[in-house]
């Protein structure tokens, strides 16, 4: 039964401030605003614990800090949204409410006081441990989510650039074919019509120049002629 109170208590606390724990973030005149809220409500508070006596006004002034403290950090992190403030959040609401609890075993006396006491240390550490888990569990997810996005973003990135790459190489070869067999081309046009030589010509020996006969050198006098001697010539 007693274990049933302290789980009771815990929730209790926890719902009476969640709203406040997913609210959207705010400006600083509303940050500026709710703090002066949390001191004006826990002054009312406090006040109101007064009528009472003994124990009971003890455990109203820890009701009113606990939830002080909770709306103090539930405010820091509207203001400020991050994990540490998450964090602080629900040890916040752990802390108020094993106060509480232990406050209430003020009630009780000898052992029933320890039991009490023993439980309400049980149920803040199984609170905070939770927390803790929590809240390690939320930052690995967030830190692997991140580091899988970053993951995918450069794979995405070295596929896309190891595809552009290809597809330029393959462009620019493709372009390089293609210069080359028109020039391969034109080669065959031109020497197609290009006309060949004649054949004769190139089989044709040369003609060797004409012989030169040797000159006829003059023919000397007849030896006779040169000693004749001239006939006498008569006179009448």
């Amino acid at each position: 039964m007693q274990n049933f109170n302290l789980a009771a208590i815990a929730a209790a606390i926890c719902l009476s401030f969640s709203a406040a724990a997913i609210a959207a973030p705010i400006s600083k005149a509303e940050y500026s605003a709710g703090k002066d809220n949390i001191s004006a409500k826990y002054k009312i508070d406090k006040d109101a614990c007064q009528a009472l006596s003994s124990n009971a006004k003890d455990i109203c002034i820890e009701e009113a800090k606990g939830r002080e403290k909770v709306a103090k950090a539930e405010l820091e992190a509207s203001y400020e949204p991050s994990e540490k403030h998450n964090y602080e959040v629900r040890m916040a609401r752990a802390d108020a409410a094993y106060e509480v609890a232990k406050e209430k075993c003020d009630d009780a006396a000898g052992n029933a006081k320890d039991v009490c006491n023993k439980e309400a240390k049980a149920t803040s550490s199984s609170t905070t441990n939770s927390t803790a888990k929590a809240t390690s569990s939320s930052t690995t997810n967030s830190t692997a989510k991140a580091t899988s996005s970053t993951t995918n973003s450069t794979a995405k990135a070295t596929s896309s650039t190891t595809i552009n790459s290809t597809a330029k190489a393959t462009s620019i070869q493709k372009h390089e074919l293609q210069q080359h067999g028109q020039g391969h081309r034109q080669q065959i046009v031109h020497q197609q019509h290009a006309r060949p030589p004649d054949a004769r010509a190139l089989t044709a020996r040369p003609r060797p120049p004409a012989a030169r006969l040797p000159k006829a050198r003059p023919r000397p006098p007849a030896a006779r002629a040169l000693t004749e001697t001239p006939e006498p010539v008569l006179l009448v």
